[in-house]
């Protein structure tokens, strides 16, 4: 973790650890690898251990995962099933 990702926040490194865990290793038909689709609540409660709705932990959520976008390590890359209100899909990069 060191180098650029040493000023990331423990939550945000958190995220991308659960990130990193539940992407495809290797890309299907319908979902290219290394890509995470599971959502903004399954990283509450698996990164951050929260369970059930609440506002303050969403905005936890989305400040870890902007700062992995700003720090380079993911980027957006859509919606899934290309609805939109599908979950947001990231790309992780050079992990």
């Amino acid at each position: 973790m060191a180098g650029r990702y040493r000023d990331l926040s423990a939550n945000a490194r958190l995220v991308m650890f659960t990130m990193a865990l539940n992407a495809r290793d290797t890309g299907t038909e319908h979902e290219p690898a290394r890509t995470y689709f599971r959502g903004w609540e399954h990283l509450a409660q698996v990164a951050l251990a929260r369970d059930g709705y609440d506002a303050t932990i969403e905005r936890a959520v989305n400040r870890a995962v902007r700062e992995l976008v700003d720090a380079g390590a993911i980027k957006v890359v859509g919606r899934r099933h290309g609805t939109r209100h599908g979950l947001a899909m990231y790309e992780l990069v050079d992990l």
